[in-house]
């Protein structure tokens, strides 16, 4: 057997077992007894109800992972990148177009593979669980614009790396590297004004007591953005969250219509301060770095795989080519991206304390930081008991009861 093909097959493999073993361990974890923590504000069935919301969850993800599994290595030893690949050729089209067109084939497959997932997860789970407000018809009309999107956002690095490691042997994944970046860079610019707006309705807080103690605050802590901004995430979820957006003169934080609904204005105060602090510490440039220098290890090494025979004959295709290579390669390239995973998880983790302590200082809110983390742990029934192997791995948030104790320490 190829090399390249058996060391594929043990990682896919392997990744599906950690996957398997990491939730095994979280279920065995869950504990019918409340944390005290939460003790007077979870009352008794609606936490027996989250930890069966968590045991549902983790099996459709086993069941499925193991569809995905299947699926891939049926593909690959049954010779589909081969089909796509010969199908494409019959159009006599030059590289880089054959390239974009096996590109564009392949993300809608996957999309397509995934579709019945996240229909059971959305109107099956979520909705058994009353979790679920969004309709059917704008589930597929939202899995169709992402569809678009990820094709609008993947297809124009790939045909730079087509181009570059076709015409420079040796600087390919450099040349790759600066324009991806600036690519990159670039969509964040926009993604507040001409991406967000395609998914979720976006209008700035209204003048009153919320709109005067946020911008208040941010005038007072000289944080510069275009607005505070709320979405309507309600018509599709009962969850909430709030997120920074965008950078320079198109930066705002949004915060979802569910969240504040479900909290007290000095509640939402120190969650904006949180949000704030991580725009003061560094976190969202460093978030955004990382990945870039990361994107150039990944380029770098590329180099040394995409003109390989060996990798195209591991996935059986007859013909070779830079295109199909550097797709091949990403799915060589799994352990590596695995590693990556779990040390961004544990800087993510790190960054959190640093923003509930930002928060915490320039608000004296840790009581209200306190109760808005409960609320929003019990809203979106999340697992208050984690095991530490789970959350050093696979966690980009500490857990809530954690973080509740690094706060009580800062009253």
């Amino acid at each position: 057997m190829n090399p390249y093909l058996l060391f594929i097959i043990i990682v896919l493999c392997a990744d599906y077992l950690l996957d398997v073993t990491l939730g095994t361990l979280n279920l065995n974890r869950l504990c019918a007894k409340l944390p005290d923590e939460f003790e007077g504000i979870y009352k008794a069935d609606r936490y027996a109800r989250s930890q069966e919301y968590i045991r549902d969850q983790t099996r459709l993800s086993f069941w499925w992972r193991g569809v995905i599994l299947a699926v891939l290595l049926f593909f690959i030893l049954l010779g589909g990148f081969n089909w796509v690949d010969i199908v494409i050729r019959l159009a006599r089209w030059n590289d880089f177009l054959s390239g974009l067109t096996f590109a564009t084939i392949l993300i809608v497959l996957q999309r397509l593979i995934n579709l019945p997932y996240q229909y059971h997860y959305r109107f099956g789970l979520d909705a058994r669980y009353g979790l679920n407000r969004m309709k059917r018809g704008d589930f597929f009309r939202t899995f169709i614009k992402r569809t678009l999107l990820k094709l609008a956002t993947s297809l124009p690095p790939f045909a730079v790396a087509i181009w570059a490691y076709t015409n420079f042997e040796l600087t390919g994944w450099l040349s790759v590297w600066g324009l991806m970046s600036s690519y990159e860079v670039f969509m964040h610019y926009i993604q507040p004004t001409f991406i967000m707006p395609h998914f979720n309705k976006f209008e700035q807080i209204e003048a009153g007591e919320l709109n005067d103690a946020l911008t208040g605050y941010a005038k007072e802590h000289d944080f510069k953005m275009s607005g505070v901004y709320k979405s309507d995430s309600s018509r599709r979820t009962g969850k909430s969250n709030a997120f920074i957006a965008g950078f320079g003169r198109n930066r705002r934080i949004v915060l979802s219509d569910t969240l504040i609904q479900q909290h007290s204005i000095p509640e939402l105060k120190v969650i904006f301060a949180h949000e704030v602090g991580h725009m003061k510490s560094g976190h969202t440039f460093k978030h955004n770095a990382l990945p870039i220098l990361a994107n150039g290890l990944m380029l770098f090494l590329a180099n040394f795989f995409i003109r390989s025979q060996v990798l195209s004959d591991a996935f059986g295709i007859e013909h070779f080519s830079i295109y199909a290579n550097l797709i091949l390669f990403n799915i060589l390239y799994t352990p590596m991206e695995t590693i990556k995973q779990i040390v961004f998880n544990a800087i993510s983790r790190y960054d959190e304390y640093q923003a509930d302590a930002y928060a915490v200082k320039t608000t004296g809110g840790a009581l209200e930081m306190i109760k808005a983390l409960k609320k929003a742990g019990m809203n979106r029934m999340a697992n208050l008991t984690p095991h530490p192997f789970v959350v050093a791995l696979s966690y980009n948030h500490p857990p809530i009861v954690e973080r509740i104790q690094a706060l009580r320490k800062m009253q």
